[in-house]
């Protein structure tokens, strides 16, 4: 698959308006809600748990187009927590970071994702394509 369809498709979901879909993205504020949220979460399901820091630009940039993101891929839950409220010691540099599970189970850990993404918004629709994740 050529970069170009992937852009083509990144900024159709920017602007795309699917209110219909069932759209699973929200915000933990506890680590007994990411137990809740991602391990207990439907096995045939994606999650994609975003963890950030509020001070990240990149970060908050991801957290911006999620919900966005989400009404494409009704099959995968986004969730994001503050990295820290989610694992102790969490270093920040590590930020903004995407783990990817299935069933329960870790399947990708990406950390750093603003250096894969190239600091382009855009390409979350490549690196999800790159793990498997399709709308």
């Amino acid at each position: 698959m050529t970069l170009q369809p992937i852009h083509e498709q990144s900024h159709a979901i920017t602007q795309t308006n699917c209110s219909e879909v069932k759209v699973w993205a929200s915000l933990l504020d506890s680590r007994d809600e990411y137990i809740r949220e991602v391990t207990e979460a439907d096995p045939e399901a994606f999650v994609l748990l975003h963890l950030y820091q509020n001070y990240n630009e990149f970060c908050l940039l991801i957290n911006e187009h999620l919900p966005t993101i989400a009404k494409k891929y009704a099959h995968v839950k986004f969730v994001k927590i503050v990295a820290t409220k989610c694992i102790d010691k969490f270093p920040d540099e590590r930020c903004p970071c995407f783990i990817i599970y299935k069933a329960g189970k870790p399947v990708s850990n990406l950390f750093n994702v603003d250096k894969i993404m190239n600091n382009d918004i855009r390409n979350i629709v490549l690196l999800l394509h790159n793990h498997g994740i399709e709308p």
